[in-house]
């Protein structure tokens, strides 16, 4: 079964969330997807086999945040591939990281070195979950938790 879901946020996560992307893909021949420049940060759960990416130049961690891309990379399958994808509206991703998010641009960061258990928690959670609005679910409550004040003209001035 070859399947690709988007599905948009709950409305109140709406400013901060632009969608989540569900990916499964079963018996994939050796292939590659050219992703273009991306202005957004993401994170990114793998539930399958692992990816290659030639930006890197090595594996994908199993689960990642990565930034804001300057170039493209082309990304490499085989076998099983089942992904999750959190894309964070342009400012989005500041709500619920504390850390500087200009550090991510052109680079994937495995979750395990941003020790950070809540996160590491829901990864599990993913992992053990099939369904995908159940996995929506999850990844809602996980950020609601997460949500932190923004001041409202750094919000209104970033998202213009």
């Amino acid at each position: 079964m070859n399947q690709f879901q988007v599905i948009q946020p709950s409305v109140l996560l709406a400013p901060y969330i632009k969608q989540y992307w569900f990916v499964t893909m079963e018996n994939v021949v050796r292939s590659s997807q050219r992703l273009v420049p991306f202005n957004c940060v993401a994170l990114s759960f793998h539930r399958g086999n692992r990816t290659y990416s030639s930006l890197e130049d090595v594996y994908l961690p199993q689960s990642h945040l990565y930034g804001i891309t300057s170039s493209y990379t082309d990304l490499v399958f085989l076998g099983y591939i089942d992904f999750i994808c959190i894309i964070f509206q342009p400012a989005g991703a500041n709500v619920f990281f504390k850390m500087p998010l200009n550090e991510l641009n052109n680079s994937y960061v495995p979750l395990d070195a941003l020790n950070d258990s809540e996160l590491n928690e829901l990864e599990q959670r993913l992992n053990d979950t099939a369904d995908d609005l159940t996995c929506v679910e999850l990844i809602e409550q996980f950020l609601f938790r997460r949500i932190r004040q923004f001041n409202k003209y750094d919000e209104k001035r970033i998202s213009v």
